[in-house]
């Protein structure tokens, strides 16, 4: 998954977040997806790691997994009968 962008771009996480931003909104989530995990990677693997960074990330990986993968719909529970 990794391209190597990280050795050319010192702040290669964002190149990654905005690439997803981009793709995203270009409604192709898959790439999106992992674009963002890829942005996420790339933070981690940084002599410290910015924890925001680290919590948008996330947010956009579980945002653009919502989309893609729809919720299980709740069982609903009986109503009671008319009277």
């Amino acid at each position: 998954m990794r391209d190597g962008l990280e050795q050319y771009e010192p702040n290669a996480a964002f190149a990654y977040y905005y690439r997803g931003l981009v793709l995203s909104r270009m409604g192709q989530g898959d790439r999106a997806l992992r674009s963002f995990k890829e942005a996420l990677v790339s933070e981690l693997y940084r002599a410290v790691p910015d924890g925001l960074n680290l919590r948008l990330f996330r947010n956009k990986i579980r945002e653009v997994e919502e989309t893609l993968i729809p919720p299980q719909s709740q069982p609903q529970s009986p109503s009671p009968p008319p009277q």
